[in-house]
């Protein structure tokens, strides 16, 4: 479920996710927590649009590694 960017930086912080795993698709809205191990911009943009799509989080992670894996190359 989207959250606001302060929804979602607190919940990251809760969880030990940095900062920069926190993306949004939509200035402050539509925020999503990436997934430790995906580190390109590509990756986790990909994971924000997968989840904005309603796809579960295990569909979106795979479609992130993907897209992390190439823009690594």
């Amino acid at each position: 479920m989207p959250e606001t960017r302060a929804e979602a930086v607190r919940r990251a912080e809760r969880l030990g996710f940095p900062r920069s795993h926190v993306i949004c698709l939509d200035r402050d809205d539509d925020c999503y927590i990436v997934p430790h191990g995906i580190d390109t911009a590509a990756g986790r943009k990909a994971y924000a649009e997968a989840r904005a799509s309603g796809r579960g989080k295990e569909y979106a992670a795979k479609v992130a590694h993907t897209v992390d894996d190439q823009a690594r190359r």
